[in-house]
């Protein structure tokens, strides 16, 4: 009788150990996941979050900043453009300065979220 109740109290001990590591392992896996899809080991993903450090952007975020910022480069030529027809003494459409300002606008709504900018 003794010895089945200790079966019992090991087998209830080591199922409690075994969700205790499955449960670890999943962590560790999303932790592993998250630091993956920000580009660093693991390591240095949790060692940033301890310590409150920013985390660098995803691979995906990175990707989208590159494509916004080839978007400010165009906008921005198209700026430059009608500022060198304004201080060369011709005039510019305001309609189109405006448009050029407002996609500007745009641009930078865009980006501040991907950048962490409030």
């Amino acid at each position: 009788m003794d010895v089945g109740r200790r079966r019992g109290t090991c087998l209830r001990g080591s199922h409690a150990l075994r969700l205790f590591r499955s449960r670890r392992h999943v962590e560790r896996h999303a932790a592993s996941d998250r630091a993956t899809s920000h580009g660093t080991t693991a390591a240095d993903f949790m060692r940033r979050r301890s310590l409150g450090h920013r985390q660098p952007p995803s691979v995906a975020d990175r990707q989208a900043i590159a494509d916004l910022l080839n978007e400010f480069n165009r906008n921005g030529n198209n700026l430059n453009q009608l500022t060198r027809a304004v201080n060369a003494g011709r005039l510019a459409p305001l309609d189109e300065l405006r448009r050029v300002l407002d996609r500007h606008n745009a641009l930078l709504d865009r980006l501040a979220p991907l950048l962490d900018v409030a």
